[in-house]
């Protein structure tokens, strides 16, 4: 979950950055899956647990159907037995559980410095008039 509120610190406005990134690389690839299988546009009527592996099968086949040429990525995949799918849900604008306040923590500081990349701080910063 992003830091919230305007006057935050630089290790934040970087996590907040990187958090965003991620999110749309994460967005667009399950886009590319869901436009190639409809069915992934819908509610999973399955269990929880079970969403990582069904989106890692549709990974795989989504790999498979490329690699082989037989299907081209206009040509929708059709749900042909009826199950669904979740989506990406939007995140919550609450506030975050002690877990999830705990993980933001140690990954903003990952990226204050083993993870830190050269051109974080220029682009975290991109828009803003905030001061450094």
């Amino acid at each position: 979950m992003p830091y919230g509120g305007t006057a935050l610190s630089s290790d934040q406005r970087v996590f907040n950055y990187r958090l965003s990134r991620a999110r749309r690389v994460a967005e667009n690839a399950f886009g590319i899956l869901a436009n190639r299988f409809r069915c992934l546009h819908t509610v999973i009527e399955a269990r929880p647990d079970s969403d990582v592996p069904v989106v890692f099968a549709a990974c795989a086949l989504h790999n498979f159907l490329s690699n082989d040429k037989q299907v081209s990525p206009e040509q929708p995949v059709e749900d042909t037995d009826g199950h669904t799918f979740f989506g990406l849900q939007q995140a919550s604008c609450g506030r975050p559980s002690a877990f999830s306040a705990a993980v933001r923590e140690r990954t903003s500081s990952y990226f204050k410095d083993r993870g830190a990349v050269p051109w974080q701080q220029d682009a975290a910063y991109l828009n803003s008039h905030l001061n450094r």
